[in-house]
């Protein structure tokens, strides 16, 4: 969240953020690698100016997983690169962060269904408040 307006940098984030995390649950179902879901967005975010590397050591952009199973472990499987199952439920996370921006984060938690998958999350997401 961000008090007042969101600088112009930061809403750009958002913005391909969220769509990233859309285009992720509309696109999951059984059969789907994970990887290849982390591999699109990846590339829509390179695409739209948003790279991954490294600055004074730290890396900047796209710096995490996709997501990963939630059950009794912390990122248990699937993540990387395994194939969805029905079944599944996994959170769904892109971000980006870089230095002297910010970071923008956006997560959803799915349900793998045998022909898709449910969206488990019904939390509002505004980024200026």
């Amino acid at each position: 969240f961000v008090k007042g307006k969101a600088p112009k940098a930061l809403l750009g984030m958002y913005k391909i953020v969220k769509r990233m995390k859309q285009y992720s649950w509309l696109n999951m179902k059984p059969g789907v690698n994970f990887y290849d879901m982390f591999s699109d967005c990846m590339e829509a975010f390179e695409g739209n100016g948003y790279k991954t590397y490294v600055l004074d050591g730290v890396r900047q952009g796209f710096i995490h997983g996709l997501g990963h199973g939630v059950g009794l472990d912390i990122h248990e499987s699937p993540h990387g690169n395994e194939v969805l199952k029905a079944g599944n439920v996994v959170a769904v996370e892109p971000g980006l962060y870089y230095r002297g921006i910010g970071g923008v984060r956006l997560e959803d938690i799915v349900h793998i269904t045998s022909n898709g998958c449910e969206n488990l999350t019904n939390f509002p997401e505004e980024l200026e408040l």
